[in-house]
């Protein structure tokens, strides 16, 4: 009985082996080898660069994405075409064909980095990187430029022309927005006196005053001076008087 129990527990085991075996078996066939081919190998900023991609997974249903750049410019991406039946050397193969982007970095003359990522379903990337050589009608990179005697940058821009014909004058634009008000500035200094203005016209005769009182006339008149004679005589003749006294009253002394 010992035995037989031994038996149905190996039993089992296997059993569950058998049933796992498959799962373990697509999990582990996860990698995959793959080339990478390029042509040509140099020519100009023109060129169209033919990629031969060609990839033998052990999985043949195994999702696949590429991406393709050319130096630090993502270029395409897509899926990868699934399994082609009747390819014997290759479970999957993919043939594209990229132009060279038209910034001018991308256009020098020298080496630039063609790179293929690939991707499977599981997000794990694997990279294989070719070089192109731009050998004509490309653009001299920046350190070139820099790296010429000076001499060399007089003889590469040439003589100065003549001036050209100054060209007519544009239309007007239009008006601009108003700007802001500006802060109000300092008060300024006073200014010189201005000159004397013309005499105005003569004003309008003004309204006729009251009548004023009616002074001395006729024989009044004459006696008012007459009283004043007599009291200039009488103060003339007490001044003699009292001069004379006091000068009789020094010689009795």
């Amino acid at each position: 009985m010992v035995k037989d129990l031994k038996k149905n527990v190996i039993l089992a085991i296997l059993v569950v082996v058998i049933f796992l075996f498959p799962m373990v078996g697509v999990k582990a066939s996860s990698s995959y080898t793959w080339t990478l081919n390029m042509a040509p190998l140099n020519g100009s900023p023109s060129t169209s660069i033919f990629l031969m991609i060609r990839v033998t997974p052990q999985i043949s249903d195994q999702s696949l994405y590429y991406y393709i750049f050319y130096d630090d410019m993502k270029v395409v991406n897509s899926t990868f075409p699934e399994n082609l039946p009747g390819f014997s050397d290759y479970n999957r193969r993919l043939d594209v064909s990229i132009s060279i982007p038209t910034a001018s970095k991308y256009r020098t003359f020298g080496s630039h980095q063609i790179s293929v990522w690939l991707e499977d379903s599981e997000g794990t990337f694997t990279t294989k990187t070719l070089i192109f050589v731009i050998i004509a009608d490309g653009y001299l990179p920046s350190d070139w430029w820099m790296n010429l005697p000076a001499g060399y940058y007089a003889y590469i821009k040439g003589a100065t022309g003549d001036t050209g014909v100054r060209g007519a004058t544009g239309a007007t634009g239009p008006q601009g927005p108003k700007g802001d008000t500006g802060a109000t500035g300092a008060i300024g200094s006073t200014g010189a006196t201005g000159a004397t203005g013309a005499k105005g016209d003569t004003g309008a005769k003004g309204d006729t005053g009251d009548v004023g009182p009616i002074g001395l006339t006729g024989k009044d008149a004459d006696m008012v001076w007459v009283w004043v004679a007599v009291v200039c005589s009488i103060l003339a003749l007490f001044v003699s008087l009292r001069s004379r006294s006091r000068i009789v009253e020094v010689k009795k002394k």
